[in-house]
């Protein structure tokens, strides 16, 4: 029997971190959260600092079913969002990195549509649905950007099940490194190098392979460069 992901204290073992948001933060031109905090403060009249949390690798950011309380902005490092089959099986629905918005999925509803998991240890800026309301009501742009951030979550889900129904299972991992490769370079970093947080079994669960077929397709690549 699958054991559902440890539940965490609210930011818990680590403390949260009260904190201004400032152009300084590395992914202050990628992130949305940091406009959307300043604007809601501002329109409620109170200083302009936020919270930030800190997980440790697995733990949990939230839980499928919890109340959804705020969206998080990821500062530093990696988080899957993943659900649970009725056989017990574990589906990876996202990858997020720095700058990701994790819990958009859940926007519209009362309670997560998913669990959030640390796939390293990360830090998170907090964006109460409070703020969130009195922000994108105070300033109409900003909930046009977040509507533009939706948008382009959508079309990530859309192209993932085009490519599940028409690519063979190396074009699938091929076109996975692609787009980590171009995730990375749109941030700064390199587009030729780098850390896969991710197990293989977590990537085959994301794009429809078994963790036998991402081996074998990783090779064969590998093979084929």
């Amino acid at each position: 029997m699958t054991r559902a992901p440890a539940r965490p204290l609210p930011c818990d073992p680590v403390p949260c971190d009260p904190m201004p948001c400032s152009a300084n933060c590395p992914m202050a031109r990628f992130c949305l959260a940091g406009r959307l905090m300043r604007a809601g403060h501002a329109a409620a009249g109170d200083d302009a600092r936020q919270r930030t949390v800190r997980l440790r690798k697995g733990q949990s950011l939230y839980l499928l079913g919890d109340a959804v309380t705020a969206l998080y902005a990821i500062r530093v490092g990696t988080v899957k969002t993943h659900v649970t089959t009725e056989d017990g099986r574990t589906q990876v629905v996202g990858f997020h990195f720095p700058g990701d918005m994790v819990g958009l999925d859940s926007l519209a509803r009362t309670q997560y549509a998913s669990y959030a998991t640390a796939l390293e240890d990360t830090k998170l800026c907090v964006i109460p649905v409070q703020a969130l309301h009195a922000a994108t009501a105070s300033t109409p742009a900003l909930g046009n950007q977040l509507f533009l951030v939706l948008d382009r979550q959508a079309q990530r889900a859309r192209a993932l099940q085009t490519m599940l129904a028409l690519m063979t299972a190396e074009e699938r991992l091929v076109t996975f490194l692609l787009w980590l490769a171009d995730g990375f370079a749109a941030r700064g970093f390199s587009s030729s190098e780098f850390i896969l947080r991710m197990s293989r079994e977590e990537i085959g669960s994301y794009i429809g392979l078994t963790l036998e077929t991402v081996i074998a397709s990783s090779r064969g690549s590998t093979t084929a460069d």
